[in-house]
């Protein structure tokens, strides 16, 4: 299905998730990772709000054409363990730049902004 110009399985399809990258990386890494699928992400990106649809549209179309992976860095606890904040983080590695998703987890995951 194509949104914005863009190929949405093509741009699926073109994510570096291949289990010999996965076992290039840190095992930390690869434990939160799988939580988060690529079709999550190119889904994320299509909804995103009005205010980050500009970049989320340019994401898009590298993700169409390059390359690219998702890691999910370890989420900020307090020391009983609880999480401090409510705001996911999703680095997609396109080109070797990473950008940054910030999400919302407000009954699903919502995209809030990106920043690179």
């Amino acid at each position: 299905m194509s949104v914005y110009g863009v190929d949405q399985e093509k741009a699926i399809t073109n994510c570096d998730a291949g289990p010999s990258v996965g076992r290039k990386r840190p095992l930390d890494e690869v434990r939160r990772w799988h939580r988060v699928a690529p079709g999550h992400v190119v889904e994320l990106l299509v909804e995103s709000p009005i205010e980050q649809r500009h970049q989320a549209r340019q994401l898009l179309g590298m993700m169409e054409h390059m390359p690219w992976r998702i890691q999910a860095p370890a989420q900020a606890q307090d020391r009983a363990g609880r999480l401090v904040s409510n705001v996911r983080l999703i680095v997609l590695t396109i080109a070797g730049r990473n950008h940054q998703l910030h999400c919302s987890e407000s009954p699903s995951l919502q995209l809030e902004r990106i920043s690179a």
